[in-house]
């Protein structure tokens, strides 16, 4: 017998799509190091991953700029700031030519892809160091 709401398998019939941030990634030192609009791109980008899409991701500079409605540049800058944090790699760097106008595809880290587990290198990401720092 099912309880009211679930399929037989026990899963919610009304789950619909979402984005997950786990606590683990939420207190990655990456992830505590990000800006406020990076954190939003992740979330956007993330919103694209439908479970089995992962390195596949398809998303270009204007099409962030356009859902964080921000300038290309900012949109730009926050995909690099990702990059560099770790949280996700481009599988396919777009082009922009006449012809030929190819978007850039993602794998989020932080999840599977193709079979493989999740790499997570944000979770080995070291902030930089400043050259005049006593550190």
């Amino acid at each position: 017998m099912s309880m009211r709401g679930t399929n037989p398998n026990g899963r919610n019939k009304f789950e619909h799509p979402h984005v997950r941030l786990y606590h683990w990634e939420i207190d990655s030192a990456a992830f505590r190091d990000l800006s406020a609009m990076a954190v939003c791109a992740l979330i956007v980008i993330s919103r694209f991953h439908n479970g089995s899409n992962n390195g596949e991701i398809i998303m270009s500079v204007s099409m962030l700029a356009d859902r964080l409605r921000c300038s290309r540049n900012t949109a730009h800058s926050k995909l690099k700031e990702l990059q560099e944090h770790g949280f996700i790699v481009p599988t396919r760097v777009g082009c922009f030519a006449q012809k030929n106008r190819l978007a850039s595809t993602w794998r989020l880290t932080g999840r599977e892809c193709n079979g493989k587990k999740a790499t997570k290198e944000f979770m080995g990401w070291k902030p930089k160091k400043n050259p005049g720092s006593k550190n």
